[in-house]
């Protein structure tokens, strides 16, 4: 499940992480470069977001973020690990952040002291910052994160209600309205309030991602063209995401409807274009 949960803040926050930054943090960005996740250096990780930021006051700062979805043990020892990596290829000032977005309190440790070694990240709990921050966008993924915020005195089921409806009210297309309905799902897993969606779905007549039921007006599907279930047969997938490939819809949103992963569709689009 934390994989899952893994998939959709990674996809969703690769276009607004400068805006997070920005908006849980207050750092004024002149300019950035995203930089890669990989760190090869006697061992290989992968951290979620690497990003050189030059800010407004001409600082040139290396952020590290990981998003956690559970209190991991040895967090503290990742953070350690990946700083050690990081100046070593950067030779800059680096900051780490870690948002936490489960449920439960975060008790992760924060501060090592080893001999006369000592690091030190920063945990950002997303349920200590208020909803209205990213429910006020007109961006659908940031206003994905609201779910994960805290709802103030207002009642929650409310609240999620209004991430709902504006999600609907500002997603481009239909099939993007489903998408991001469909993440909302996930999402409202980790505060226990995933009936609370799937009531809004059945109250507003809204089909989600059945590929035997997938039938809409939007300007990429043919009535009947993209049938066949998820759990189908791979030959059945295989047309299904060869069609998708033909129409030219964005990669990362094949790799969601199919539930293949990315490297597979464009290892698929790879070898179309070849025949």
């Amino acid at each position: 499940m934390a994989q899952e949960y893994d998939k959709i803040i990674k996809e969703n926050l690769k276009p607004i992480v400068l805006s997070l930054l920005h908006k849980t943090l207050g750092i004024e960005i002149q300019r950035h470069e995203l930089l890669y996740p990989e760190l090869t250096y006697t061992h290989e990780r992968e951290a979620d977001f690497i990003l050189l930021i030059y800010t407004k006051q001409g600082e040139k700062i290396v952020y590290h973020l990981e998003f956690q979805t559970d209190n991991d043990a040895e967090m503290l020892e990742r953070m350690y690990i990946y700083a050690a990596f990081l100046y070593k290829i950067h030779k800059t000032t680096l900051k780490q952040f870690v948002f936490y977005i489960g449920d439960k309190k975060s008790n992760m440790k924060t501060h090592l002291r080893a001999g006369d070694s000592t690091h030190s990240y920063t945990i950002i709990s997303m349920k200590d910052i208020a909803a209205n921050v990213f429910l006020a966008s007109d961006i659908p993924e940031e206003v994905l994160l609201a779910i994960l915020c805290d709802f103030g005195t207002e009642a929650p089921d409310a609240v999620i209600e209004g991430i709902f409806n504006k999600i609907c009210a500002i997603s481009e297309s239909q099939i993007k309205t489903l998408r991001h309905l469909r993440q909302l799902q996930v999402l409202a897993k980790l505060r226990q309030k995933e009936d609370v969606i799937k009531e809004l779905i059945q109250k507003n007549n809204i089909y989600m991602l059945d590929f035997e039921q997938l039938v809409t007006t939007d300007e990429f599907f043919i009535k009947g063209e993209l049938k066949g279930k998820a759990e189908g047969k791979a030959e059945e997938k295989e047309t299904m995401v060869y069609a998708m490939l033909k129409r030219g819809l964005d990669l990362s949103l094949i790799a969601d409807i199919s539930e293949l992963p990315l490297k597979v569709i464009k290892a698929m689009q790879k070898e179309q274009k070849s025949l």
